[in-house]
């Protein structure tokens, strides 16, 4: 175990060919480009006409008010144990379960639960519950305050989860008590997410930490910028990806935000690689250590060694061919019949490259 990675600790585990991993990763990728330009010449993804309705019972359920109450009860009652264990518990994830219930239960496990269920983290988050309980005694309208500017965009977001992924990789200890604490008085997007999880991958090579050990400007500064640099390059790369795809179609006003959708399963693709063996280990670890037991053994991963390396590569892979077919959806819904093809060409190149990292740390 490292505590260097995850805040809390890693596993390393893929006895799996780099070979096999590289060719079935770009056939897969040049495979499902081919077909796509063959058998999808028109854009199929309609936003909200698209997918199909959940049953009645299930919406009604969803919809209820105990049900919206009970989820804020739980996100509220969820941050005051969390924040009790902060103040008030023992220090080390060994015997406080504060720092498993941030980095795994919540970081790690929203991601399957968002995928499955929808925006649960609107209903869970306990600011946003003690904003409306704060509205309602003031007899306030809870909508009625003053929107951010709109130039922020999406900025204040990614800011939040830099400081939280610097927390996690970065930070001396991050599974302190102090740690946590510091950060929770913060205000808690995708190349950030892609840029931390690609710096998370190389934080545990030998030569990275030899170089972090052994600079001059000390373990933690030569680790941030390590991490501003990995969340540069994947900005960069797509940047110019961008500006290539405007070249080619001549049309886009902002090709920065056009396909910025498409980067988001190779993002979780990225995100259930690198964190399926913490989840299942340190997730049920944690729910023991909050339970009352002491400094419990984690349970062993449900797959074997070779499970898991597939199961890894197989979400890169995956993540990135729904990233090349959301890309293409959104290709031929934008360029005329022509262009829609070679317009793909600067994405399908960044996904490769976006691949063969991947991969490389992965198998490295």
């Amino acid at each position: 175990m490292s505590v260097l990675a995850h805040g809390i600790g890693s596993r390393h585990d893929l006895p799996l060919s780099p070979f096999y991993a590289f060719a079935g990763a770009f056939a897969a990728l040049f495979v499902s480009f081919l077909a796509l330009g063959l058998l999808w010449p028109a854009s199929r993804f309609r936003g909200d006409r698209a997918g199909r309705p959940l049953p009645v019972p299930l919406q009604q359920l969803a919809d209820a008010r105990r049900t919206r109450i009970a989820a804020r009860a739980l996100g509220l009652a969820a941050a005051l144990f969390v924040l009790l264990h902060l103040l008030l518990g023992r220090d080390g994830p060994e015997r406080n379960p504060a720092a498993g219930a941030v980095y795994v239960l919540l970081w790690v496990g929203l991601v399957p639960a968002s995928l499955l269920l929808g925006p649960v983290w609107r209903l869970l988050n306990p600011l946003r519950t003690l904003h409306l309980l704060v509205c309602r005694a003031l007899a306030r309208d809870p909508a009625a305050g003053r929107p951010l500017p709109a130039r922020l965009g999406l900025w204040p977001a990614a800011a939040g989860l830099l400081a939280f992924t610097w927390l996690e990789l970065v930070a001396p200890d991050p599974a302190s008590s102090t740690a946590l604490l510091l950060f929770l008085v913060l205000v808690a997007t995708v190349c950030v997410m892609l840029g931390s999880t690609a710096y998370d991958g190389f934080s545990d090579a030998p030569s990275w930490i030899t170089a972090v050990q052994t600079s001059p400007l000390g373990r933690t500064t030569a680790a941030t910028l390590g991490l501003l640099a990995a969340v540069a390059l994947v900005a960069t790369c797509y940047a110019l990806c961008a500006g290539a795809t405007r070249l080619i179609s001549g049309q886009l006003r902002h090709p920065l935000t056009v396909f910025a959708h498409s980067l988001i399963p190779i993002a979780l693709g990225y995100l259930i690689a690198h964190y399926f063996t913490l989840f299942v280990t340190e997730g049920p670890r944690t729910v023991m250590v909050a339970l009352g037991a002491d400094n419990p053994v984690p349970p062993e991963p449900p797959l074997r060694p070779g499970g898991i390396a597939t199961l890894q590569v197989a979400a890169i892979v995956i993540g990135h061919i729904l990233g090349v077919v959301a890309a293409h959806d959104r290709s031929v819904r934008l360029f005329p019949p022509a262009r829609a093809v070679a317009g793909q060409l600067p994405l399908l190149t960044l996904m490769i490259a976006y691949t063969v990292g991947g991969l490389t740390l992965l198998l490295a």
